[in-house]
């Protein structure tokens, strides 16, 4: 850009003008740090007393790292096998290769350009070694002339051509004259003792297997010892026991047995047989009855009941007595009212007081009733308050054919065996009050 002004034509100041900057160089160095520069032109050079121009040229540090990893070409063939001690045997072969491009900065270095492998370069020859003779055998004529023999073994045996092996026996004659006894097998096991069971003898013997020769003589062919044995010990075994049977008591405490058999009886010194019977206890007292027990069946006495459990007793109940009666001749809520019971429960053998109100007393009936041993309670269904001090009211009570016999056979409780009549006067029933049978 140009800066333009007025000036005298004589001199006219101008500052130095220069370009722009040029692009970086490329890096001194290829591989780590080096130089790089840049540059700009001066367009315009300063003139009367303008400004002088400013650096044309600037330097920076630059890394730079062309990286070449190493090239190698293909092996080559091995070459031929060298035995490792210059003749035979082992020995090593070899191959190579080249780099055909080398490494550069940090580019990866070659690998091994050498290879080697184990190879055979021909066997070696060796020869046959023996070891020293032995010993001289026995003279294998026992009455007269024969042989003796002796060997020597081989230690290393040729091969690859090696010198082949010497003999390695060798015999001379010689001459026996003395005597010479049979020879015989070994002892065979003892035998089995004579007794099983306890003292006894056993023997065991031997066989010839060469003949004695030149006077020689044999040895005893079989010996005898004694011994003791208890091979025919055997222990008692049992068969597993049986199933327990019923117990022994019904209605008490009694005894389950069960039993069992012997499958091996004892012998020798064998162990004897266990128990054969064993038992345990079974039952309960009265059968866990609480009042009878008749072969294992609970029961229980004259008014009472068998509970759900078939064991405890409870009294039989009458249950809730009421009367609601009043005479011919009396009004109710008059001279007549409905007793009301006061009663200690409602089972066998209690009993329950028949009351009145204030001015009113009992009538026609018994003041007390008592739960009968048949679940019903003494009779007491013409039972009612009478007013006091009222006159006498005749009262026909009709009782049926059921009524009359439940009659009689209560009175046996309250001890009167006599007739009805007695009866009513034992339950205090006016004397114009008759009982006799009748149609309902």
């Amino acid at each position: 850009m140009l800066d333009r002004r007025t000036c005298r034509a004589s001199c006219c100041r101008s500052n130095c003008l220069v370009s722009t900057w040029s692009g970086w160089s490329t890096c001194s160095s290829s591989c780590g740090n080096g130089q790089r520069s840049r540059t700009r032109s001066v367009l315009r050079y300063a003139s009367c007393g303008g400004s002088s121009c400013p650096a044309t040229k600037q330097t920076q540090t630059c890394s730079r790292y062309l990286n070449r990893d190493c090239v190698v070409n293909s092996w080559g063939s091995y070459g031929s096998c060298r035995a490792n001690n210059g003749r035979c045997g082992s020995g090593t072969q070899y191959r190579y290769r080249s780099a055909r491009i080398t490494n550069q900065c940090r580019g990866s270095s070659c690998p091994s350009l050498s290879q080697s492998r184990s190879c055979s370069a021909g066997c070696c020859p060796i020869h046959c070694q023996v070891g020293g003779w032995g010993s001289w055998g026995s003279c294998s004529a026992v009455c007269g002339t024969g042989l003796q023999y002796r060997s020597r073994g081989i230690t290393a045996r040729p091969s690859c051509g090696g010198n082949s092996c010497p003999s390695t026996s060798e015999a001379k004659s010689c001459f026996e004259t003395r005597n010479v006894p049979c020879q015989l097998s070994g002892w065979s096991p003892w035998t089995v003792c004579s007794n099983l069971c306890g003292s006894g003898t056993q023997t065991r013997t031997r066989r010839v297997t060469v003949a004695a020769k030149c006077g020689g003589s044999c040895p005893a062919l079989s010996e005898k010892q004694s011994c003791t044995s208890y091979a025919s010990s055997r222990n008692c075994k049992v068969n597993t026991w049986g199933s327990f049977g019923g117990c022994s008591q019904s209605c008490g405490v009694g005894r389950l047995y069960r039993y069992r058999t012997v499958s091996q009886q004892a012998a020798c010194r064998g162990t004897a047989c266990p128990t054969l019977i064993d038992s345990t206890t079974c039952g309960q007292s009265n059968g866990g009855c609480q009042q009878y027990c008749s072969s294992g069946v609970c029961s229980c006495q004259t008014g009472y009941l068998l509970n759900s459990n078939k064991k405890n007793c409870r009294p039989r109940s009458c249950g809730s007595p009421s009367v609601k009666f009043c005479p011919s001749g009396t009004k109710y809520g008059t001279t007549c009212k409905y007793p009301t019971f006061s009663c200690g429960g409602y089972t066998y053998q209690q009993t329950c007081s028949l009351q009145c109100t204030t001015g009113y007393e009992i009538k026609g009936g018994p003041s007390t009733i008592v739960c009968l041993s048949s679940g019903a309670w003494t009779p007491y269904s013409t039972a009612f308050c009478r007013r006091k001090n009222e006159p006498p009211t005749k009262v026909s009570t009709c009782l049926d054919k059921y009524q009359i016999q439940i009659y009689k056979q209560r009175l046996q409780y309250f001890l009167y065996r006599n007739t009805l009549e007695t009866h009513a006067r034992a339950h205090h029933i006016p004397p114009m009050l008759t009982i006799k049978s009748c149609q309902i």
